[in-house]
């Protein structure tokens, strides 16, 4: 069995033989619902931390991407639909590689929800 470091870019989150890796793309098919939903009502302690990362990158992407959608700016058209498209790339890439069961970080974004991540679950 190949354990690789859950904390490296675009390697294998491999859990502990009683635990089975969950599917991280749950946290982007429902958007922001599932994400907050999860925080909020799981206990910290029964929490994946592969899921607990996911949900704070698809929460953070959420919340650059979505008030794109309802921006009409006149002068800045060609840029929020630049923003628009490459969150939606984002929004595929991440769903598809947390299928996959990989701990994948889009740029900055997912800098900030690792560190999100290790905050939520050391409180």
């Amino acid at each position: 069995m190949d354990l690789r470091d859950p904390h490296v870019k675009g390697t294998t989150f491999v859990a502990s033989a009683d635990e089975p890796t969950p599917n991280g793309a749950i946290c982007y098919v429902w958007g922001i619902l599932f994400p907050l939903l999860y925080l909020l009502t799981i206990p910290k302690r029964s929490q994946s931390p592969f899921l607990r990362f996911h949900c704070f990158q698809c929460l953070v992407l959420c919340s650059i991407w979505l008030p794109s959608m309802f921006l009409h700016v006149s002068w800045a058209e060609p840029e929020i639909a630049f923003i628009k498209l490459l969150g939606l790339v984002a929004w595929i890439v991440s769903m598809v590689e947390a299928g996959r069961r990989k701990k994948f970080h889009l740029p900055i974004i997912g800098a900030l929800a690792d560190w999100l991540s290790r905050l939520y679950g050391a409180l």
